[in-house]
């Protein structure tokens, strides 16, 4: 190697080495600084932390409410209203708590001696701190920042030193002690739960019987039982599932005529399964608050709360009437031995046969007027027959109604007899009679138009 490379080779290796001792002493010097930094950021830390207090070590919080003064004091099983003595939520007791256990400052202001200009000479909230031993803090509440919309604050024994918090003091520490209350939740009740609604008013009370089938029915004041309408129901029992408080009125009402509950105007008994046991949730209704949400109670609680009026609204108005099944005209074909149908002074008559065969096969006839016809044109006239609903149920059978438009008498496999009877009302509607001209309903001409046009296809096909 030449001495010219032998010397540019010990050059390299000194300059190696001055740039790793360089990189050392940067590495040494960048956390020696970041150290300093994060020594600093923890000092200044410390000194924005005006408060430190710890939940455990604090016996009572007192403050000025929207209602008056709330106090709440800090037993073995947590927090309670000091003045009647009942558990308050965790959740909103916790946003105090975290508040005060490390209230920071994002200005201090000192020397101050106009304490109008921060809202604090006549403060909008005190809260008042009382700790385990016994030593006192006070907080001053003053007004927000136009510019930063932080809150000014003082303590009470440093009358010249202001702070700026971005704490939310003033929402935290307001509302009415019912705010805090640790009230009952609404239960959950699943609808395919529920068994009965007895639904008690000064008129027209009833009763729902749920069976978890079609066969549900409704009993008036009047003792009467009607099939009820499964869509009505099934919207009562949803309303029932979704409700929630509105608003919290008292968690221990002494006086329950004040919110109409001492003479409820509507109580709900609701029986629901849960498993294999029976459990019962009566609910008191009374007057309507200024947004018409209902004031309520429940079992023996001396809670009241209120619930919005469209969860409730049906059980309140309604009557048995209301829930009466709009379906009148079902009849299985399998339960048929013959249908006769007259029209315009002519019948006719429809059977249906089934027979089982020894090689496991079934055979089956369609007979209109004893003739065999196509099963189609069968089948389409006779479930336009039994697929027929309501308009509308009537309380009481018609008179006068004339000549009926259309007669249907069912002849069924167990010896029992159906009627249903149409007579034409108006341009758009037919009057129904059924259960023997027992009951009536109103139903849409359309139905009626299609039965008899079907009729007339029978007619034609034979």
């Amino acid at each position: 190697m030449s001495k010219k490379n032998k010397k540019a080779l010990l050059t390299g290796a000194v300059l190696l080495v001055v740039l790793l001792a360089a990189l050392v002493l940067v590495k040494v010097l960048t956390g020696q600084m970041e150290k300093k930094q994060q020594e600093n950021s923890e000092n200044e830390a410390a000194k924005a932390i005006v408060l430190s207090l710890p939940e455990k070590d604090m016996a009572s919080i007192t403050f000025t409410g929207d209602d008056g003064e709330i106090r709440m004091e800090q037993g073995s099983s947590g927090w309670m209203n000091a003045q009647d003595n009942y558990p308050l939520q965790g959740s909103r007791t916790k946003l105090l708590t975290d508040d005060l256990a490390a209230l920071k400052a994002e200005r201090t202001l000192e020397n101050i001696t106009d304490l109008s200009e921060y809202g604090l000479d006549q403060p909008s909230q005190r809260i008042t701190v009382t700790m385990q031993e016994g030593k006192t803090y006070e907080l001053l509440l003053g007004k927000k920042n136009t510019t930063t919309k932080q809150l000014y604050f003082q303590m009470a024994d440093d009358p010249q030193t202001v702070y700026l918090t971005a704490t939310a003091l003033d929402s935290h520490f307001s509302g009415r002690v019912q705010d805090f209350a640790a009230y009952e939740e609404f239960p959950y009740i699943e609808p395919s739960s529920m068994r009965e609604f007895d639904v008690q008013k000064e008129e027209n009370s009833y009763v729902l019987t749920m069976t978890g089938d079609d066969k549900c029915s409704v009993t008036g004041d009047d003792g009467v039982t009607q099939l009820a309408n499964l869509t009505t129901l099934g919207v009562v029992q949803n309303n029932i599932s979704y409700i929630s408080w509105a608003r919290h009125m008292e968690y221990d009402c002494k006086d329950m005529a004040a919110y109409g509950l001492e003479e409820p105007q509507c109580t709900v008994k609701i029986t629901y399964e849960v498993g294999d046991e029976k459990k019962i949730l009566t609910i008191y209704i009374g007057d309507q608050d200024e947004n018409d949400n209902y004031y309520v109670r429940l079992n023996d609680s001396t809670a009241v709360n209120t619930v919005r009026e469209e969860y409730l609204m049906d059980l309140v108005e309604n009557q048995a009437t209301s829930y009466w099944s709009l379906t009148y005209s079902f009849v299985s074909i399998s339960d048929l031995k013959k249908l006769t149908v007259t029209t315009e002074g002519e019948s006719h008559t429809l059977e249906y046969y089934r027979e089982e065969m020894e090689d496991g096969t079934d055979t089956e006839q369609w007979l209109f007027d004893g003739k065999e016809v196509e099963k189609d044109l069968f089948t389409r006239f006779y479930y336009d027959c039994v697929s027929v609903t309501a308009q509308e149920r009537f309380e009481s059978v018609p008179e006068d109604l004339g000549e009926p438009a259309l007669s249907l008498h069912y002849e069924l496999n167990d010896g029992s007899i159906k009627d249903i009877t149409y007579y034409k009302a108006d341009q758009n509607f037919y009057t129904v009679l059924y259960e023997n001209g027992t009951k009536a309903a109103s139903t849409n001409k359309l139905y009626v138009n299609i039965m008899l046009d079907d009729l007339k296809k029978l007619t034609d096909g034979i």
